[in-house]
């Protein structure tokens, strides 16, 4: 399988190291090759105005970052603007995949996030603190497209690692 990821790789052009320290794919090959190049262009290169290039033009989104549990319908567009301050806020900013699974429709990952707060994040001022913490995701495939994603990232060692005067009250969720 791993032979198959590598000339897929190489099929869509990339260049940037994207192999995570381990693959365990379970057919769909095609899904798994989407994630990697999403991987390079939106989270190593962050260049979020490629996003509808991934994701459906409304997705279902799972992201437990942002304030619980809620399932919110997701837009490129938004991502487009997230991607834009994730650049801004550290532009040293590194990633890598430590395990990627992927299993019928599903890619799943688990990535480590390293970098330097340079510029205001969560909207708190530039630390100049160094930062490491870990992050995963779920994707649902469909045609190609993103369709659905659950995600969650250690926030809390984040806040914790910068020293960041972050609101940390629970959110009421919804019943």
């Amino acid at each position: 399988m791993r032979s198959l990821i590598l000339v897929g790789l190489l099929a869509i052009g990339l260049t940037t190291p994207v192999l995570a320290t381990e693959i365990h794919c379970d057919g769909q090959p095609g899904n798994l090759n989407r994630y990697l190049a999403l991987f390079d262009v939106l989270f190593v290169q962050r260049d979020g105005s490629r996003a509808g290039e991934f994701y459906a033009a409304e997705f279902l989104s799972h992201n437990a970052d942002a304030g619980g549990s809620e399932t919110t319908i997701g837009r490129p567009e938004r991502l487009e603007r997230m991607f834009a301050s994730s650049r801004a806020a550290s532009p040293d900013r590194k990633i890598r995949n430590d395990v990627i699974i992927c299993k019928d429709d599903m890619v799943s990952t688990r990535m480590t996030v390293w970098g330097t707060q340079t510029g205001t994040m969560m909207g708190s001022a530039p630390t100049g603190r160094k930062f490491k913490f870990t992050a995963m995701d779920m994707f649902r495939f469909k045609d190609g497209m993103i369709v659905e994603r659950w995600g969650n990232s250690d926030s809390l060692i984040l806040i914790r690692q910068l020293g960041l005067d972050v609101d940390l009250s629970l959110q009421p969720l919804a019943d």
